[in-house]
């Protein structure tokens, strides 16, 4: 069992880590050719920070909840399907951001549906 669970989490909390990166990444990646998630969406230094911290927001509202929820009335191997499934979909809509608005929007509901999957690993 070990050998078929553990390698599939460890590979799923590592693309949870790379996802918590991937906002800094975007805000300096093709800077020098305007093509930055900041020149882009033309968010200031201050939207760019609430979007940053409404992740964290999300998490902290969300992580004890989602697990209350996995822990009553659903089986942990849906209930983090269906967090990741959804952290997928949301993740993916940050092709298509056009505004301050959507990135924050986007920003949060990731953070939502990622605060119950690492305590329910």
């Amino acid at each position: 069992m070990d050998l078929r669970i553990l390698p599939l989490c460890a590979w799923m909390y590592l693309l949870n880590y790379l996802d918590r990166g991937n906002i800094g990444n975007s805000k300096l990646l093709n800077s020098e050719t305007g093509d930055s998630l900041i020149e882009q969406t033309r968010m200031t230094n201050l939207e760019y920070a609430i979007a940053v911290s409404l992740f964290a927001v999300a998490y902290a509202l969300f992580e004890v909840p989602s697990n209350w929820i996995m822990k009553r009335y659903v089986r942990p191997s849906r209930w983090l399907a269906t967090l990741l499934l959804l952290w997928g979909i949301f993740t993916i809509g940050f092709a298509g951001v056009q505004n301050f608005a959507q990135v924050t929007i986007l920003r949060f509901f990731i953070g939502m549906f990622e605060a119950g999957f690492f305590p329910g690993l």
